[in-house]
């Protein structure tokens, strides 16, 4: 969610940019580029106070750093305890549920591993009752006229010695240890060793070869290809081209305006989501998105067909500025966020790099490929005034893109907002239930269509016959029953199936 926000920011401050250097002449394209390089310094200078995550942490057995990220995380260190034992919870029952394989370990040499590291705790600890015997008779034999020095802060030594809510500068200073020190297989416990063993180049083939985690991947895959499928990025590298009217000069401030523009309305309409995405759920607001977004690039397709240039500028400006609204509900805030947790927590850094990539990817390509469709899909290409039949047939076919981009999301995108274990809104804490989303993404895909044709259709059309009466008609009935779960509507299904075979041999045996 936090994605979208400082994305969307971002692209507000590149148009900010452009209309600034909008007036420079003809080195007006070398200061853009340039500009980029500021808010670069600014990320590289800020990357390094960016607390370590806390998941990597535990899975290479480094408790107290992981700690020691969470206390960064949260707002005190009871809310970091909790959080690092849910985790640590759920990275070993992640590791049970997928049967993952330990590495093998010589048993004699981690029992006389942990033999020794529980000598070195009692010697330690005898050492520390010596010490604190001598401390004592040292301050009954010093002479009391002798000026002390004033007590240490106990916040400061609970920081150091619990090695917890570090401040920013050992923070930093903690960064290359982090990287550089690796515990041996004998200091990792069953389920850390579990994690060593499996290399990235194993976890990226178990993207596609696992059924559960296949499954998550090609639901980040269709959200990551539809947000580029729907027009939106077309719309912001091209905006300028789409706001351009032909009878103004190229130094006009209308173009780079009207981009400001768009840009801060896809910053602004995206504050609303907040108090929706968890709540209504990430699959809800795509689809109810999506109606939207179609007749807004459909309307800025058909609004090509008006002559007069100013009014066509207006016109397909306020679809382009309604779609933008419709896309900053829904498409935009959650691929990303739908991404970023539908996969395991061995496979996440791989599952999200692929799902970005394939993001990224389509845009790159949209960008090479969209002035030469633009050119071709005119009625005269070598005519510079006929763009505009370009632009509107290439909007008219963005619009069939976002109908099946629609389609694929119905179909193959399951919803994971059932998944929620529990939440605290003051504390900012929202946990995902791993065994509900691996029950939710062990449901085949043929069962999922089967269960959108077969229940979510049918309940959708009831409320929608409920809502005609209730609002319209002013008729009063009850509300339709909600529909089950997912994965508890295919277990439902199942024991039918089985009740329909028993049967079915009853008949055949004649009992």
């Amino acid at each position: 969610m936090n994605w979208q926000l400082f994305d969307a920011f971002g692209i507000f401050l590149g148009f900010t940019a452009n209309l600034i250097v909008s007036r420079t002449g003809e080195n007006r394209w070398r200061y853009e580029v340039a500009s980029v390089v500021l808010p670069t310094v600014v990320l590289l200078s800020l990357v390094w106070t960016i607390p370590e995550s806390p998941r990597w942490l535990l899975k290479k057995g480094r408790y107290q750093d992981a700690f020691a990220s969470f206390c960064a995380l949260r707002e005190t260190p009871l809310q970091a305890a909790a959080e690092l034992y849910y985790a640590n919870a759920q990275i070993q029952a992640e590791i049970k549920l997928l049967g993952r394989k330990a590495r093998r370990v010589d048993v004699e040499a981690l029992q006389k591993h942990r033999d020794q590291i529980n000598g070195n705790i009692a010697r330690e600890s005898i050492s520390n009752l010596e010490m604190n015997y001598i401390r004592h008779n040292d301050n009954h034999e010093r002479d009391i006229t002798e000026p002390t020095a004033p007590p240490d802060d106990p916040r400061e030594n609970q920081r150091d010695s619990d090695d917890a809510c570090l401040p920013l500068t050992k923070r930093m200073k903690r960064i290359w240890s982090t990287i550089t020190n690796q515990k041996d297989d004998v200091d990792l416990e069953e389920y850390q060793r579990c994690a060593k063993a499996s290399f990235y180049v194993t976890r990226v083939y178990q993207l596609f070869s696992m059924p559960r985690i296949r499954r998550a991947t090609t639901a980040a895959l269709v959200m990551m290809c539809t947000q580029q499928m729907c027009g939106i990025n077309i719309l912001q590298f091209y905006s300028t081209t789409f706001f351009h009217d032909p009878n103004l000069t190229s130094n006009s401030l209308l173009g780079p305006g009207l981009s400001l523009g768009f840009g801060l309305a896809n910053f602004i309409f995206t504050f609303p989501i907040y108090g929706f995405i968890d709540r209504r759920g990430r699959r809800f607001l795509l689809l109810s998105s999506y109606p939207g977004m179609i007749v807004s690039m459909f309307g800025a397709c058909l609004s090509y067909n008006i002559k007069n240039e100013t009014t066509r500028l207006a016109v397909v400006v306020m679809f382009m500025f309604f779609f933008v609204f419709f896309y900053s509900w829904g498409q935009g805030p959650v691929p990303f966020a739908y991404s970023s947790e539908v996969f395991p927590l061995l496979n996440r850094e791989a599952g999200m790099s692929f799902a970005v990539f394939a993001n990224l990817f389509g845009a790159g390509i949209l960008a090479l490929v969209v002035p030469q469709l633009t050119r071709a899909l005119a009625s005269f290409p070598a005519d510079d005034i006929d763009v505009h039949t370009g632009e509107s047939r290439l909007l008219g076919i963005f619009s069939g893109l976002n109908i099946l981009s629609l389609i694929l999301i119905f179909f193959l995108v399951p919803e994971t907002a059932g998944a929620t274990l529990g939440s605290n809104d003051s504390q900012g804490l929202n946990y995902i239930s791993l065994e509900e989303l691996n029950y939710i993404f062990n449901v085949k895909t043929s069962k999922h269509i089967s269960y959108q044709v077969r229940v979510m259709v049918p309940w959708a059309w009831d409320m929608v016959k409920y809502k005609w009466n209730i609002h319209v008609r002013r008729k009063m009935q009850p509300r339709p029953d909600d529909p089950y779960q997912l994965y508890t509507w295919v277990q439902v299904e199942q024991v039918n199936e089985i009740g329909r075979e028993v049967n079915d041999r009853r008949e055949v045996s004649g009992v």
